[in-house]
């Protein structure tokens, strides 16, 4: 009994924490024996317990129902657009009462250029600056090298443009960021807002992530 209630927890554990398999049960696209056999895996349990991990999967679909995730699929499948960005470079900078003070000028040098990308993301020790490749060198040029922690180039911006009440609805972003994982998309930065979600990924990774995004929003 002990075997069979571990076993049953650690599927409920998993299909908890994998809101894209659940979804894909529901509309029956996974094998429930080859998914008793990824658990079997992930989990590291007995081959010998494949009945108990099936019987566990057929009880959670039929027993178990999260009703978060269902909300905040609602919400990501009336995205009303998703538009992307390349050639984009992130730069860390170290935050230093200094370097604050030189921040306004930068923002009137690059806001003056329409349509230039300038991401702004703050953290108690660093400010990163995600801007287009164009105006790298220019940015390099106008803080001292001392304040630069590290520059991160070939990135790509995804903006998902979300329903104004997403915000207040948990598991939008988690929904998303799941999708692109099991898609081996990384996403190094993420931006968001009331209306507007902002993905930042490897720039050879783009086409991939904007129609798993695509596809997934349903836009």
């Amino acid at each position: 009994m002990t075997i069979m209630t571990n076993t049953a927890g650690e599927v409920k554990n998993f299909l908890d924490k994998s809101p894209c398999v659940r979804r894909n049960m529901d509309i029956k696209l996974i094998n429930i024996s080859a998914l008793a056999r990824m658990i079997i895996k992930e989990k590291k349990l007995d081959i010998t317990t494949m009945e108990a991990v099936i019987s566990a999967i057929r009880r959670y679909k039929l027993d178990y129902h999260n009703p978060i995730f269902d909300k905040a699929y609602s919400v990501i499948n009336i995205t009303t657009a998703i538009s992307t960005k390349s050639r984009l470079v992130c730069i860390s900078l170290i935050n230093e009462t200094e370097f604050q003070n030189l921040l306004p000028k930068l923002f009137s040098i690059i806001k003056k250029k329409q349509r230039d990308v300038l991401r702004t993301i703050l953290s108690d020790r660093y400010i990163e600056l995600i801007v287009e490749e164009k105006n790298l060198d220019r940015i390099q040029t106008f803080f001292p090298g001392k304040y630069i922690n590290k520059i991160n180039r070939n990135l790509a911006e995804i903006k998902i443009d979300i329903h104004q009440t997403a915000h207040k609805i948990p598991g939008v972003i988690a929904l998303i960021a799941n999708e692109l994982a099991i898609n081996s998309v990384n996403i190094v930065e993420i931006i968001g807002s009331c209306t507007e979600i902002l993905l930042y990924v490897e720039e050879k990774d783009l086409v991939k992530a904007h129609d798993v995004i695509h596809n997934f929003c349903q836009v």
